[in-house]
Formats: C-alpha cells, structure tokens, sequence
C-alpha cells in the first residue's frame, strides 16, 4: 500500500483477489487511538525513537497534518531518514534532536510519544527526560504493550495530562488486522479480552 511503501516497513500481508499486498497498520492504529484523545492536525509533536515502529508513527502523523514533528534518538542515520521522509511528503516541518543525558521537552509540545525500537527492560524505570511544566493540555503515548503501566504513563497519571498506552494501540492494531484478512468487524471487548488473557494483566 502507499504508506507501507513510503514507511518501507510492512506488518499485515493481505491477500486482494491473485495478489498478496503488504500493508502498514501500526500507524494506522495509533492514528485512530490519538484521534479519540486529540487531533494531530495542526500540533507540534515530539516522537522518541526511530525505528520501525517510529517510522509508521511519524508517517501517518505527518499524512495527518501535523505542524511539526521533533525526531529525538540516539540512531543519528535513522532519525534523519525519518526526517528526509516526513519533509519529502508532507507540508509537516521535521528536525532531528540527539537524546543526550535528560531531553527537556519543549513547553510548546502537543503530544509526546514514546516509540521505542525494542522491547524495555524495566518500562517501570525513569525515561532520561525532563517533562518540565509540559502538563496541562498534552498528550503522553507510550507504545510499550506488556506491561502497557509504564512510566511515562503513570507520569502522565500523577500530572493530570491525557494519556494513550500501548495495550489501546496493539488492540486497535488487531481489529484493524482482522477486518483486513475477514472483512468482519471484531467485537473491541472480545479482543480486549483475549489480549489480557495473553498478556496476563
């Protein structure tokens, strides 16, 4: 699909009547979960990371109309590729920020989202940032699935600021999949359901 090839990253193969298509749906997934706490239209958004994951979130938030995207890792090459693919595509401005000792976030930030590339040891642990007074009126993202409880999450608990975990995005993930290969809405609670049982939360 278009945003799979712009990604380069592909997670759901979908078999369309002779062919096998390869689709981007983890971006997707994430779009539809913001959009149930803010609209990134027009937002300054900060992402951590630039992996895959990070990729088809910056790409579908970049589609969506973004006013700004801030790249923040330590993969100097990879975060400036992500950056080249948000500016050759989009009217979304994108820099690169390298994440050295604590990142204090901008004050103007909108939504912050964590992507990281790998699983995190200890997702309880303190990120190397500095929240500052970035409270009222953003949105904290973490897309750590097992356990979704995160740091950032419980930080975004304590300060009173909305919040989407991983556990929302892997389930909207998986209703997005199952429509593709079935062409039948899942029922969300059956999923939520399933999804726990596996993760044992």
């Amino acid at each position: 699909t278009p945003v799979a090839e712009l990604t380069g990253v592909v997670n759901c193969i979908v078999r369309r009547e002779d062919q096998l298509v390869g689709e981007n749906t983890e971006g997707q997934a994430f779009l539809e979960v913001l959009r149930r706490t803010v609209d990134p239209a027009g937002k300054h958004i900060v992402l951590l990371g630039a992996g895959e994951m990070a990729r088809a979130i910056g790409v579908e938030l970049a589609l969506a109309g973004a006013a700004e995207i801030l790249v923040v890792g330590q993969d100097e090459p990879a975060a400036n590729e992500l950056v080249d693919l948000i500016v050759g595509n989009s009217e979304t401005s994108a820099s690169f920020v390298a994440w050295e000792d604590e990142y204090l976030v901008p004050a103007q930030t909108d939504v912050l989202v964590n992507a990281p590339s790998a699983e995190v040891d200890d997702p309880d642990s303190p990120l190397p940032l500095d929240l500052g007074e970035t409270t009222e009126g953003i949105c904290l993202v973490d897309t750590t699935v097992d356990p979704p409880d995160t740091w950032l999450i419980q930080e975004a608990q304590q300060r009173g600021a909305a919040s989407v975990d991983g556990l929302e995005m892997y389930i909207q993930q998986a209703l997005i999949n199952f429509k593709l290969w079935t062409d039948v809405d899942a029922e969300p609670t059956v999923i939520r359901e399933a999804v726990e049982e596996f993760l044992e939360l």
